[in-house]
């Protein structure tokens, strides 16, 4: 993003740093008999990528369409074990994103000239934003053949 790390490299720390320790990185099963978990509580993962709450406004919105399926007859645990598989399915690139950003390792040199050359092309950047918060699919960007577009786009 043009101009964020000038404007964050020029910035002061207020305080001290606090941070929290061993955070449970899990799914957990999230429906029984006439009940269903959504966010954190049916599934947590490291918040470095600040991805939470926007899967858990994806949970609330499958729970809510998996409930309102009942209204037709639809036995209600049915309708809550697909709005635990469909949650599990779109949470776990996400998932993976987090728990691989958390560990701080070195990015990789193809992955460092992907966001370098994304950097020059602003609708890259916004999709990349999008995937952090939730409205775009993890491998709509993180792609073979869409990182390699990106870098064939910067260097013609």
């Amino acid at each position: 993003m043009p101009g964020l790390r000038d404007t964050v490299a020029s910035g002061h720390r207020e305080q001290r740093f606090v941070g929290t320790a061993n955070l449970p990185n899990q799914y957990r099963t999230s429906v029984g008999p006439g009940w269903a978990l959504l966010g954190d509580a049916g599934h947590h993962r490291d918040p470095s990528t600040g991805m939470g709450i926007a899967d858990a406004f994806l949970s609330a919105d499958l729970l809510a369409e998996a409930i309102h399926s009942t209204r037709a007859g639809r036995p209600v645990d049915d309708a809550l074990g697909d709005y635990q598989r469909q949650r599990d399915q779109l949470t776990a690139d996400g998932f993976e994103l987090a728990l691989s950003t958390a560990r701080l390792a070195p990015l990789s040199n193809r992955l460092t000239a992907f966001y370098r050359a994304a950097a020059a092309q602003p609708e890259v950047v916004a999709r990349i934003f999008g995937v952090l918060g939730g409205s775009v699919p993890i491998r709509d960007i993180y792609s073979v053949p869409n990182i390699a577009s990106v870098l064939t786009q910067a260097h013609p």
